[in-house]
């Protein structure tokens, strides 16, 4: 704990080796390891050894808390090795690990040797929380590489991992040889939320690759992934090599959702480097993108874009909710869905492909059970384009789609489905609908008026039942490729007219008229995926679509 009263020396607990042999071990065994104020606990080899392990067994908690009193010094507990063998571990098994206000765990290496590995067990929980009380310093758990050999790993095995507050959890590499892993696996839950108190840091999650050889991977693997309030999950690569990749899988959910002054909430994959990228891929229960969250692919570099590819039983976009494939240079990356129950789409959302400048743009393509629907005046888009460069292809099969206006050249401010180039050949937009179920939108007059029921008193007591009358082909259209399949006789009901001076001789023994039968005001999806219309929609309705299965 703490420091001496200059701030120069920290409170230490270390190991130190330095010969050409391999280096030895330093192993903490105890209930509670709490490293504070400026506090170190540390191993650190070099020269040509192999490198030992620092070794903390804390059957109930592990807690580095804070910095120095003048902000200098974070409190650690860390793995350092700068010798030409391969490099050591740092292994931490306890209950619960606590990382706060500017605190450090951390496992680096540098020089020839192959990387090691930072390895945290914590059966609870792993919480990375906060920055220092100055805000310059998050606090952070991370893994850092930039040796020549190939770079090691950061594993942490936890019911759940929170990091929020502008706290940090990363892996980085930038030597010679082939990037590393950041494998997370929560059984429960993966959050990521907020940032720093001055709102300068959002709390992220990420994997920054820049060396010559291929790069690494980000690998999360849990129930639920909460992603919210400008919290970012990223994955970066700058690598000469073959481009990473940043893979999600969460059996029930992910949720992303907000933002925070100019960082949006998202899972972010970037592509700098010449090497052709993998991008993300998603597999989970129920997407949620909404209120300005997204989920983004980009590259800027002379290799080929990473896709966007995510399997799931329902997605449901809302409040300028995103799903983007973006490229400045060479071939975009593709967005490929493959959803077992529907799409939804609500409030200015969009799943975009787009490419700049002169590159070529990528691809949509959308496999779905049940339906794609928007609302037509909500201006949510389905949109692939390119500005120079050619651009992408849709291709949507599904039961049904509603809402959209489709085969437009240009976006417009409904909801639309379009494939553009400005400047080059527009791409091709294929719709396929099983049940030829496919509407641009209502119009205002698609009822027949020749087919309406005639006024007449309204039904009281016993009689006051509801009752479904078939009066032929009101309503939508009928499909114009398909003869017609009926044997009824249309019957030439009159239009409305004005009820006789019979009508209003009606019984008053009852004086409290029953409520009205009124028209349909919306539709809803059942658990089963069954489209039904409603009289009043459910208030609020987002939560009804973001408990799709």
């Amino acid at each position: 704990i703490g420091t001496s009263a200059d701030g120069q020396i920290s409170s230490s607990l270390f190991f130190d080796a330095s010969g050409t042999g391999d280096a030895g071990d330093l192993k903490i065994t105890t209930e509670r390891l709490t490293v504070r104020e400026g506090g170190r606990v540390s191993a650190s080899t070099s020269d040509a050894g192999r490198g030992g392990t620092l070794d903390v067994n804390a059957s109930k908690l592990v807690e580095v808390i804070g910095t120095s009193a003048d902000g200098q010094i974070s409190s650690s507990l860390f793995f350092d090795a700068s010798g030409t063998g391969d490099a050591g571990n740092l292994k931490i098994t306890t209950e619960r690990l606590t990382v706060q206000d500017g605190g450090r765990v951390s496992a680096s290496t540098s020089d020839a040797g192959r990387g090691g590995t930072l390895d945290v067990n914590a059966s609870e929980s792993v919480e990375v929380i906060g920055t220092s009380a100055d805000g310059s310093t998050p606090s952070r758990l991370f893994f850092d590489s930039s040796g020549a050999g190939d770079a090691g790993e950061l594993a942490i095995a936890t019911t759940r991992l929170v990091v929020r507050d502008g706290g940090e959890v990363s892996a980085s590499t930038s030597g010679d040889g082939n990037a590393g892993i950041l494998d997370l696996k929560a059984s429960e839950s993966v959050e990521v939320i907020g940032t720093s108190a001055d709102g300068s840091t959002p709390s992220r999650l990420f994997f920054d690759s820049s060396g010559a050889g291929d790069a690494g991977e980000l690998a999360i693997a849990t129930r639920r992934l909460i992603v919210r309030d400008g919290g970012q999950v990223s994955a970066a690569t700058s690598a000469t090599g073959r481009g990473g990749i940043f893979e999600v899988n969460a059996s029930e959910s992910i949720e992303v959702s907000g933002s925070s002054g100019s960082f949006a909430s998202g899972l972010f994959f970037d592509s700098r480097g010449a090497g052709d990228a993998r991008g993300i891929k998603i597999d989970t229960g129920r997407l949620v993108v909404e209120n300005g969250g997204q989920i983004t692919v980009s590259g800027t570099g002379t290799g080929t874009s990473g896709d966007l590819e995510i399997a799931a039983d329902s997605i449901f976009l809302n409040n300028q909710g995103r799903l983007r494939a973006t490229t400045a240079a060479s071939e975009g990356g593709n967005i490929r869905l493959q959803v077992a129950n529907s799409i939804i789409m609500r409030h200015n959302s969009e799943i975009s492909a787009e490419a700049f400048g002169t590159a070529k743009g990528g691809n949509i393509t959308m496999e779905v059970g049940d339906f794609i629907i928007a609302l037509l005046p909500e201006n949510s888009d389905i949109v692939a384009s390119a500005f120079q460069g050619q651009g992408g292809n849709i291709s949507a099969e599904a039961t049904g789609i509603f809402g959209f206006r489709q085969f437009q050249g240009v976006r417009t401010p409904e909801s639309d489905f379009t494939a553009t180039s400005e400047l080059g050949i527009d791409g091709t937009l294929e719709v396929i609908t099983r049940d030829n179920l496919r509407l641009e939108g209502l119009s205002d007059d698609f009822l027949n008026d020749k087919d309406q029921p005639t006024q007449g008193c309204q039904a009281f007591g016993s009689r006051s039942s509801a009752k479904f009358y078939n009066l032929g082909r009101g309503g939508l259209p009928t499909n114009p490729y398909e003869p017609l399949g009926s044997d009824d006789i249309l019957e030439d009901v009159q239009p409305p007219t004005q009820g006789s001076e019979n009508s209003a001789e009606a019984d008053t023994s009852f004086t409290t008229p029953p409520e009205t039968i009124v028209e349909a005001q919306g539709w809803m999806i059942t658990d089963k995926g069954e489209v039904i219309l409603v009289a009043q929609m459910p208030v609020p309705l987002s939560q009804n679509f973001c408990h799709l299965r």
